[in-house]
This record gives structure tokens, C-alpha cells and sequence, in this order.
């Protein structure tokens, strides 16, 4: 059977400079959706690659003292090894220095010539450098400066080539207008259908004033139109023009993923240079939003630009990836902190997956000497018939109807580029997962000694994480890799994403597991060690603390701060960051019934996601009512101004044990 086939773009970024947080951020979503689609059964072909020429790189080349050739050569060795860093797993890495690609150009601009739809003219306008886009009068933003990033303007004179734009004004409103999804998100569409509507002029596609480029084949003293080059790097990666293989394979199913500075480019000149050519167009092009910095632009003057190696360095690659893709959608703008970046990996990585493999493991460790158990007989049988199943072990029947659907979510969000919705679901399933863990109580059904069904709890807790760590793979590939080796594990394909089994191993490969997949980051640490604060106050952060006074330890220890296990957690009514809680405190407080305790702690945690920790409370506290709810204690937590750390203990920790 023919697989279906996939080809993804990166832009081909310009060597002006080194990467910054901004490539990484569309060269990972793109990354990850090759992933994903290779392990759905997709032949995938990604490509990448470094825009060269113009003359920007001409004149950054001259101010450093150098050939364009050689910034472009040392530029693109910090390419290549920070996609290295960052687990790119690419087919084509194109410049468009490369000879095939000088060659496949020339030939597609002598066809747009013979089409009748290049002529040559005179340009008299004005002419950005670093965006080198042409603008006219009206499109000139106020004080004559580029609309696009608000420098300054150069007035250009000089004999050009103009690409007859205007042309295919009518036959771009038709495509888009036939293919809702060709541009995306919604809003850039409408962007783009606005400028086309507002008329197109013919467009300049050759230059005399500088030399670096490629020439015109027909007329060496002109050089190609710098955005006509580095467009068509998108079909000579695939040897468009030289050996077409596998632009026949792939070109069909095409996505480029942009920024949306860059989204005219890609979605007006580029489907017009594809029409003259006789090309097809490709299915998509999606535009994503720009990253600030602590809520502000991202620049080297103001010395916030965010460097991907460094925070590799600091937080892992995959711990990179995920932040990224998990803390905005996909086509808005997103603010960097490293306030919630660290808030990411303790609460969603630590806390949540690194904490369920960990104590998994770790039970099969301690009950079955690190084999993983297999089912017993009983539970097999009772999963051939669902009725059966669904009476007899309702916790695993609810835990596989929960996989199928999170399948099918993430399956759908990575249909639409929405890959926060997809790691929402999968942060989702691990949760569940570890109420199915707190629910079960496998420690004690240890202590009464029925090995069968601990042997069933843990094989399906073991492959309820493997299976979470497979729909992370394409997010977290050398977690996921790490994770599977360690736990006796192989890493197979699937044939489908609709075709994911409930076991990904029946039982009994040994385990190895013995190390903690994310450890927890001290924020406080970090940012005072890189020199940085953060926006909170008081002495956690800012270094403006409070003043603390001092007490007797006699007076301390009039608190009673116990362990405390919540068992269930709704929202107050009306309140938007209280949660009501009901907590078990083992019989400490004087009777066998749960506490209720109202937090105010709403704003980072929903109830589903505190239901089954073990945290601290001081209570003895005096019951208060607080929104008609009497309080029966404290919970203890960490407000650092944008969310609560909640101090969790260890699942080992008996509810009731005070804490000193």
C-alpha cells in the first residue's frame, strides 16, 4: 500500500545573522509535525535551509571584512549545529549558493519569460534593505520607513526585470477564495485577501546596484530579485528543474510554515511565480506569531534576545520544544518568561509525566523485583467482552476509553497545526493516569498481598505511560527515546494514529529504570545565577524583601502542619481563584471524615489537577468562612506573582503526618 506523502518548509533563513529563538520556534513545530506524521504512516520529506544572497548580505559581509560567501559559510555552520542541538530531523538542508539551485532558478525565471510574464522596465521607488521588499507611496508607513519593520527607506533607480504581478490578482482571489485552508490561520487570510484586493502592481524581480546573486540568464547585468531565489528553494530541494523524483513524490502535499512578516512573500508573489510556471501551488502555507521577552520586543539593542543554545544548555532540548509549542496556539504572538518556562518543566514535566514513569517504575521495582508484570487471567478475559470489562475494572475501562479519545484529539489538532491542543490532551491522559494510580491504590493492595491485581495495576499504569510517552515522542524525542530503552521497551512505528493498541508490551522485560527524567529547576536559583529577575516582589525573586521577623520555637510550633492527600477539589462558585477541597488527613484532626478546605489557588491549578497529591496544610487554623464555604484549614504554597506552587509530598508520605 502507497503511503501518503508530506513535505514541510521552514523558510530558508537569511545568513545575516546567528539563529535565535524565533527559527528554532518554527523550525521545531515543523520538526514535530514531520514526527508525528512519519509515526501516523506518512512518507515525510522536511526541508530546511539559508537564503544567501541580496543585498544585505552583501553589505553585512563587507562591514565584517569578508567575502559574502564566507559570512554565509560561517553562518550556516551555527545552522546546522543548532538544529543538531535541537534534534532536527530534516531531509534537505538547502542554500542557495548550491550550484543545483543557481541552475533550477535561472531556468525558472527564463520560463516566466518566454510565459510573456517578465519584461524589462525601469524602477524608480523606494527599497528596503534588511526586509528587501519594494513598497510604493501609499504603502510607506509614517515618516517614509518600511511598514514591515520601521527602518528607514532607500530611493532606487535603476533598469529591473518586473514579474507581470498583476495578472494573476484575479486568479490568487480564486484559489484562495476555492481553498479555505491554503492560508492560516483565519485571520492572515483575510490579511492577504485584502491586499490583493486593493490591487496588485507588477513587481520588480532583477537588480544592477550590487552584484551578489544570481545572475539573470539571459542578461549577466542583472542578479535575480533576492525573494524570487529564496522562494524557489522550496521546489529545487526537492530537484525541481534537475531530477525530479522527488518533487513528483511530494510537492502535491506541501506546507510552509512562516513567520508572519513574511507571509506576502509566500502567499502572493510565490503562488503568482508558481501559476506562470505551470506549478502547482502548495496546499498550505501557515503563518505563525512573533515571541517577546518578558512582554517585550526581542531585540540585540535591548539586550533580551533569547539564545536556543543557551537554553538547551540550561533546560534540555526537549524541555525547549515542549515550552514552545505547549504555552501558545500556534499562529498567535507568545511572551518568554523564565518565570513560567521553569513553572512548565516542574509542573508539567516533573511533577506530571517525569512523576508518573518514576513512581511506576519504581513500584515494579519494589513488588515485582523490576519485571514488569503481565495481566492475570482474569483481567485478560474480562477485556474480550467490554460489558464484562467495564463492570469488573471500571477504573481501567474509563483509562482506555480516555486513551481512544486522546488519540483522536491529538490526531485532529495535529491536522490544524494546533500543537498546544494536542500536549493539552496528552497532559491530560498522564493526569488521569496518576488518579488511576491514586485511585487503585496499588500500596495497598500490595499489603493485603492480592498480587494479581497489583500485577494489573501496574501493567496498565506502565503502558498507560508508555503509550502518553509515544504521543510525546514527536515533542520530546530524546525523552521518549531515553524512556523506552530504560524501560525494556522498542520503539515501533505505527501503521496509523487510529491504530494505537491499549498495550505497547504485554509483561515481563526487565526494567531499569533509575533516574528522574526532569528534576525539578530552583527558579530562584537559576535567574539569580544568570543575573535576571522577574516581575514578582518580595524577597522571592527581586531581591526586595520583605522583613522578616522572628519567633520563638515554642510559637512555631503551635501551627500543626500535616501531610494532607486531597481526594476530590470542585471550584467555588462565583470565585475565580478559590477551590474547594476535600482533604484526608488519616483521622490527625480527630475524626475519620475528610476536612474542607478552601484555596486560593484557582489561577494555576484546575481541580483535576491537585485531586490525588499529597501536599501540606497547616490545620489547626481556626475554621473561617470564606464564600458561604467553612475553611477547616490552610493549604501551603508558593505565590512567586504569576502562579502557586502548591508544596507536593511524596505519594509514600501517610496522610496525617505532621510536618516540622
Amino acid at each position: 500500500m502507497t503511503k501518503p506523502t508530506l513535505h514541510v518548509t521552514t523558510p530558508m533563513y537569511y545568513v545575516n545573522d546567528i539563529a535565535h529563538i524565533g527559527h528554532a520556534y518554527t523550525t521545531i513545530a515543523g520538526d514535530v509535525l514531520c514526527r508525528y506524521r512519519r509515526m501516523t504512516g506518512y512518507d515525510v520529506f522536511y526541508t530546511t535551509g539559508t537564503d544567501e544572497h541580496g543585498q544585505k548580505i552583501a553589505e553585512a559581509a563587507e562591514g565584517r571584512g569578508m567575502t559574502p560567501k564566507q559570512l554565509a559559510d560561517t553562518v550556516v555552520t551555527k545552522f546546522v549545529d543548532l538544529w543538531d542541538t535541537l534534534n532536527i530531523d530534516y531531509q534537505s538542508f538547502s542554500r542557495t549558493t548550491d550550484v543545483g539551485h543557481k541552475a533550477s532558478v535561472q531556468k525558472e525565471f527564463q520560463s516566466m519569460f518566454d510565459n510573456g510574464d517578465i519584461y524589462l522596465g525601469k524602477y524608480s521607488g523606494y527599497y528596503c534593505v534588511p526586509c528587501e521588499s519594494f513598497w510604493t507611496d501609499t504603502q510607506l508607513g509614517e515618516g517614509a520607513v518600511c511598514p514591515s519593520c520601521n527602518r528607514g527607506v532607500k530611493i532606487v533607480e535603476e533598469d529591473s526585470y518586473f514579474f507581470r504581478l498583476s495578472r494573476y490578482q484575479d486568479k490568487l482571489l480564486q484559489h484562495i477564495k476555492d481553498n479555505p485552508s491554503f492560508i492560516q490561520p483565519e485571520a492572515r487570510r483575510n490579511e492577504v485577501v485584502s491586499f490583493i484586493e486593493s490591487g496588485l502592481n507588477d513587481l520588480s524581480v532583477s537588480r544592477t546596484s550590487f552584484d551578489w546573486g544570481i545572475h539573470v540568464p539571459f542578461d549577466n547585468k542583472h542578479v535575480v530579485y533576492v525573494w524570487l531565489d529564496a522562494l524557489s528553494s522550496y521546489i529545487t530541494a526537492l530537484g525541481y528543474g534537475t531530477s525530479d523524483a522527488n518533487f513528483q513524490r511530494y510537492w502535491g502535499n506541501t506546507i510552509h510554515l512562516v513567520g508572519k512578516d513574511i507571509l506576502r512573500f509566500h502567499t502572493i508573489y510565490w503562488p503568482a511565480f508558481l501559476m506562470s510556471m505551470g506549478v502547482e501551488l502548495p496546499k498550505q502555507v501557515f503563518a505563525h506569531g512573533w515571541w517577546t521577552v518578558e512582554g517585550q520586543k526581542m531585540s540585540k539593542s535591548l539586550g533580551n534576545a533569547i539564545n536556543p543554545v543557551e537554553l538547551v544548555n540550561d533546560f534540555g532540548a526537549d524541555a525547549v520544544r515542549y515550552f514552545l509549542l505547549q504555552t501558545m496556539p500556534f499562529g498567535n504572538d507568545g511572551n518568554f518568561s523564565y518565570e513560567v518556562f521553569i513553572s512548565k518543566i516542574n509542573h508539567d514535566l516533573s511533577n506530571d509525566y517525569g512523576n508518573l514513569v518514576n513512581r511506576v517504575a519504581q513500584m515494579v521495582h519494589k513488588y515485582f523485583n523490576s519485571v514488569m508484570p503481565h495481566l492475570s487471567t482474569k483481567h485478560s478475559d474480562a477485556r474480550e467482552n467490554p460489558e464484562t470489562y467495564k463492570k469488573l475494572f471500571p477504573l481501567e475501562h474509563h483509562l482506555d476509553e480516555l486513551l481512544d479519545q486522546t488519540v483522536r484529539t491529538v490526531d485532529a489538532s495535529m491536522d490544524t497545526l494546533s500543537f498546544n491542543e494536542a500536549l493539552k490532551a496528552i497532559r491530560a491522559y498522564i493526569s488521569a493516569t496518576n488518579k488511576y494510580v491514586d485511585a487503585a491504590k496499588p500500596w495497598t493492595v500490595a499489603t493485603e498481598g492480592d498480587m494479581d491485581r497489583l500485577g494489573d495495576i501496574l501493567n496498565r499504569a506502565m503502558n498507560a505511560s508508555l503509550l502518553a510517552t509515544r504521543l510525546l515522542s514527536p515533542f520530546m524525542p530524546e525523552t521518549a527515546d531515553k524512556v523506552f530503552v530504560l524501560l525494556g521497551v522498542e520503539n515501533p512505528l505505527l501503521a496509523s494514529s487510529e491504530k494505537l493498541k491499549l498495550d505497547m508490551v504485554s509483561g515481563g522485560q526487565k526494567i531499569t529504570f533509575n533516574t528522574q527524567l526532569f528534576p525539578k529547576v530552583d527558579a530562584k536559583v537559576f535567574l539569580a545565577k544568570r543575573g535576571a529577575t522577574t516581575s514578582t516582589t518580595g524577597n522571592a525573586t527581586t531581591g526586595n524583601a520583605d522583613v522578616v521577623s522572628t519567633v520563638g520555637i515554642d510559637e512555631f510550633f503551635k501551627t500543626q502542619i500535616l501531610a494532607g492527600k486531597i481526594m476530590a477539589a470542585t471550584a467555588v462558585p462565583k470565585s475565580s481563584k478559590l477551590l474547594q477541597l476535600s482533604v484526608d488527613f488519616g483521622g490527625a484532626m480527630g475524626t475519620a471524615e475528610n476536612a474542607t478546605i478552601v484555596a486560593g489557588v484557582k489561577k494555576t491549578y484546575a481541580p483535576e489537577d491537585l485531586v490525588g497529591k499529597t501536599v501540606a496544610f497547616a490545620a489547626n487554623i481556626k475554621p473561617t468562612k470564606i464564600m458561604g464555604v467553612l475553611s477547616q484549614g490552610m493549604i501551603l504554597a508558593v505565590d512567586n506573582g504569576t502562579r502557586h506552587f502548591v508544596m507536593e509530598l511524596d505519594d509514600s508520605v501517610v496522610p496525617g503526618t505532621r510536618i516540622k
